[in-house]
């Protein structure tokens, strides 16, 4: 909370009772004693440093965020109904099944944030679309998000996850999607004139009434889409490119070598909502690379190293993660129905300092609403890690680790739990 109690903006520093708020939040968040969700509405956060907050499940509806730094904040579930957010820094902002209906995103920064599920309609707050025209929104994940209307002309939007969006009546002209994955999108009337689609996912996505006059669908898989009523005069139609599983392999060496030199070569990898369904990573190292949201689906995970990564919302049902190296991750939300990690790690690990030094500060693996159904966790470590929420019926928990192990509210039906070990083992 000290940055939240420090952060000086062109208002000055917050009230004392919103920082109390704030405080009593932060706690909420966590699950602690004396903790209160936040009820902040309308509160002037203006220019503020809120860098990394835990607000998730805020209520703050026309609250006033405009230059405030929320990068890297957890912002999920909150109510952000009619609230501004001009020129905010949000990148890295996971704004997962948020309200941000009518909100006000001119000049913020988004890269990297997470929309997921997120309702971007037009509020009543903000007579108007959700404007994000011109934005840099590359690798950001919307899949499941409402985004009806909204205004995202000539954005970036390269590489990003729009499984499921209901982008119905948006205008698109001119947007980058190169790469994005918008497999069952409802694209019903929307404006796609001159956009570049090269490489997009389109199956099963309903374009009825579409307009794509003059865009480029070179490589655009478009298997099952619904073009009754679309225009495509003047589009560019190619065939479809078959380059994912090299680009995989570019994207998995690129961030080997990021974590092999302390992020001095290479680049992190960003997966963010990828279809990697039956993928081979076997004793690949991923440790910190963003795999949220990814469908990996029984993939071959085995010896994989995933120490710090986020795979949060993360869909591993029948994943093969034996052996694997998941210390310190996140998988809150995640599926895991029917995966194998036997002899896994899931433990807590300290965090490291820019120059390898140990800090004193741990972070434990978060497993918080994950569904772990009938996984098998046989002589795993699962010391201090948080499983609050989770599903853990019919789990194979034999032998495992689980020292410290936050289960509140979780649920454990005919869960085989592991023997009682004597003190000191």
């Amino acid at each position: 909370m000290e940055n939240a109690q420090q952060a000086k903006g062109r208002t000055g520093s917050l009230p004392q009772a919103v920082v109390l708020a704030l405080a009593r939040h932060q706690k909420y968040a966590r699950g602690l004693p004396a903790g209160m969700r936040g009820n902040l509405a309308y509160v002037d956060f203006g220019g503020v440093a809120l860098v990394g907050l835990r607000l998730q499940s805020l209520v703050a509806p026309g609250a006033n965020f405009s230059g405030c730094n929320l990068s890297n904040t957890d912002l999920q579930f909150a109510d952000l109904f009619g609230a501004n957010l001009e020129a905010a820094n949000c990148s890295g902002t996971n704004f997962h099944r948020s309200d941000l209906r009518g909100v006000k995103l001119r000049g913020a920064i988004l890269v990297g944030a997470n929309f997921q599920g997120a309702d971007l309609r037009p509020g009543f707050l903000v007579a108007a679309p959700t404007k994000l025209s011109g934005a840099s929104l590359a690798d950001t994940s919307f899949s499941g998000a409402n985004l009806q209307q909204a205004e995202m002309s000539r954005a970036n939007l390269a590489r990003s996850g729009f499984i499921n969006t209901n982008l119905e009546s948006a205008s698109l002209q001119e947007a980058d999607l190169t790469g994005s994955d918008m497999r069952g999108a409802n694209l019903r009337r929307a404006r796609l004139k001159g956009a570049i689609l090269v490489g997009v996912d389109l199956s099963g996505a309903d374009l009825r009434g579409a307009i794509l006059r003059g865009a480029n669908l070179s490589g655009t898989n478009l298997n099952g889409a619904n073009l009754q009523g679309a225009d495509m005069s003047e589009a560019i139609v190619g065939p479809i490119a078959e380059e994912r599983a090299a680009t995989l392999d570019e994207i998995v060496a690129a961030h080997e070598a990021w974590a092999a030199s302390g992020g001095r070569k290479g680049d992190r990898a960003v997966l963010r909502g990828r279809r990697l369904m039956e993928v081979d990573l076997r004793n690949c190292d991923l440790s910190g690379a963003d795999l949220s949201g990814c469908d990996l689906t029984r993939a071959r995970l085995e010896g994989i190293k995933l120490r710090l990564a986020d795979l949060s919302a993360a869909i591993l049902t029948h994943a093969r993660l034996q052996d694997a190296d998941l210390c310190g991750a996140d998988l809150r939300d995640a599926a895991l129905p029917f995966a194998q990690l036997i002899g896994a790690h899931l433990e807590r690990t300290e965090l490291l300092d820019a120059k390898g030094h140990p800090t004193g500060h741990w972070r434990p693996t978060i497993l918080v609403g994950a569904n772990l159904r009938s996984a098998d966790f046989t002589n795993a470590n699962l010391t201090g890690a948080r499983l609050d929420g989770a599903n853990l019926s019919d789990a194979n928990l034999t032998g495992a680790k689980m020292k410290d192990c936050s289960l509140k509210g979780a649920r454990a039906d005919r869960t085989r739990l592991a023997p009682l070990r004597r003190p000191g083992t």
